[in-house]
């Protein structure tokens, strides 16, 4: 019998989700942006003459770069620009890093007083244990406004899965399936406003 896996429900349940963080992006975003962790911007749709990515994965670089996106190599903690940004777009990154502090301070310093910056990750308190490997910390909602206090919280979404989703990417057990309500805030989407004068 095939794995939920190699039956394509993970993939199936980013590409749902990635939709949806990106519509969040694409609405919402003002002036000219910086994506960190731009991947090979598969769901962005904003002017490319306004937009700048980063990434360290070369493939998905090269790919963005076909699609015709100012992409850079550089690393999400060691952001080094001689200009500021209107936005700044973080999505499902910080849960992959060591500490926050340093993806923190690359922010701060290169975005605009009253820009914005969208941010989506895992919801801590949906994902009872750490199933992704590559995940090296998760969030919750006031941990994010604890680690954000020079921003304030304009607007937040939920991404929700159902039970059959969360079972079908084997992140549960049948008995937390049980005891879970129908629908799980399973990841986070918020948009930020950098408050004047804080750096």
């Amino acid at each position: 019998m095939k794995t939920h896996t190699e039956l394509g429900y993970n993939t199936w349940l980013r590409d749902r989700a990635g939709k949806i963080r990106y519509k969040v992006v694409n609405n919402f975003s003002v002036g000219e942006v910086l994506e960190i962790g731009c991947g090979d911007c598969e769901y962005i749709n904003y002017p490319k003459d306004k937009y700048i990515g980063i990434d360290i994965n070369k493939k998905y670089l090269k790919k963005a770069r076909e699609k015709g996106f100012n992409v850079l190599y550089m690393n999400a903690e060691k952001i080094k620009f001689n200009k500021k940004f209107d936005t700044i777009v973080c999505i499902e990154l910080i849960e992959h890093l060591e500490s926050y502090k340093r993806l923190i301070k690359g922010i701060s310093k290169h975005l605009k007083d009253n820009g914005l910056l969208i941010l989506s990750t895992p919801n801590k308190i949906t994902h009872l244990t750490n199933h992704n490997p590559f995940h090296k910390k998760l969030y919750s909602y006031n941990d994010l406004k604890l680690i954000f206090n020079d921003y304030k919280v304009l607007v937040k979404y939920g991404i929700f899965c159902t039970r059959k989703d969360f079972l079908f990417c084997n992140q549960i057990s049948y008995i937390w399936e049980k005891l879970l309500p129908f629908k799980i805030q399973c990841s986070m989407v918020l948009v930020m406003k950098k408050i004047e004068g804080k750096k």
